[in-house]
């Protein structure tokens, strides 16, 4: 201050200065730490995880996973994978790659006349599928 009681202008203009510096500098900041969580976030949720796992009464299993469900024999592995380009023009993409267990021949006849004998159906089949994908696709 000089005797006047009045500050000089370059003091006042200095400290608005350092003051737009400062919000800017936290403005930007928020902006990364935002962008930042959002990127995190989205990159958390894709790809393939398993969100739950549920055995039926059969003995079948139907797992949920964050990019598809899949329904078949216990010991069943299910990948992500992508498809390949067909010849006639469709696209790759993303893609369930599913390896059923190693049976045997004799383990395979079994397992299809259990399948005969329990007097289940394709239609049945697939209304169980349908039923526990709905709730798969509200869990995701």
């Amino acid at each position: 201050m000089n005797a006047t009681g009045v500050q000089n202008p370059e003091v006042g203009q200095r400290r608005r200065s350092a003051r737009r510096r400062i919000i800017l500098i936290a403005v930007v900041a928020l902006a990364v730490a935002a962008g930042a969580a959002i990127w995190a976030a989205r990159s958390a949720s894709s790809g393939h995880r398993l969100i739950y796992t549920e055995t039926l009464p059969d003995g079948r299993v139907f797992q949920c996973f964050t990019d598809g469900a899949f329904i078949g024999s216990a010991g069943t592995n299910v990948e992500a994978g992508r498809a390949p380009e067909a010849p006639a023009g469709s696209e790759g993409g993303p893609a369930l790659v599913v390896r059923p267990p190693d049976y045997t021949e004799e383990e395979a006849r079994r397992a299809q006349e259990e399948y005969n004998k329990s007097g289940r159906s394709l239609e049945q089949d697939r209304a169980d599928f349908d039923r526990l994908s709905a709730e798969c696709r509200r869990r995701r």
